[in-house]
This record gives C-alpha cells, structure tokens and sequence, in this order.
C-alpha cells in the first residue's frame, strides 16, 4: 500500500513539474526578403516623387519668368 502511495506521488509530483515547465518559445518570425517587384515599385515611387519635383520647379520658374520674380523653393 506505500509503494502505491509513493508511485502515485511521484506520478503527481512529475505531472505537476511538466504542467509548470514553461514552453518552448517559437522560433523568431523573419521578415520577408524584398523581391524584385517591391524593387521595383520603390523604384517608381521615388521616380514619381522626383517628376513631381521637377514639375514644380519648372513651375516655378514659369512663373518666375511671367513676373520677373524669384522662383519660390
């Protein structure tokens, strides 16, 4: 009968460690690679926002030139 008491608490005993053990943590997410299309449309983005620039510093300078003024930075 204390052979059974004692096998049962050594049962509970390792159940209760296994409950409490903290689990393992999950591996670490990566952040996807860039591919060629995300390349690609920074590519255009930054294109788009030079043309933009260009168009109204050329702008600028139009108006610059109709009204004899400095062109505005």
């Amino acid at each position: 009968m204390n052979r059974l008491r004692l096998l049962w608490s050594a049962l509970a005993l390792a159940l209760s460690i296994v409950a409490c053990s903290p689990s393992p943590s999950p591996p670490p997410v990566e952040a996807p690679k860039p591919t060629v299309l995300d390349a690609q449309r920074e590519a255009l983005a930054r294109a788009r926002a030079l043309q933009d620039q260009a168009d109204r510093r050329a702008a600028a300078l139009d108006r610059a030139a109709e009204g004899d003024e400095s062109p505005r930075r």
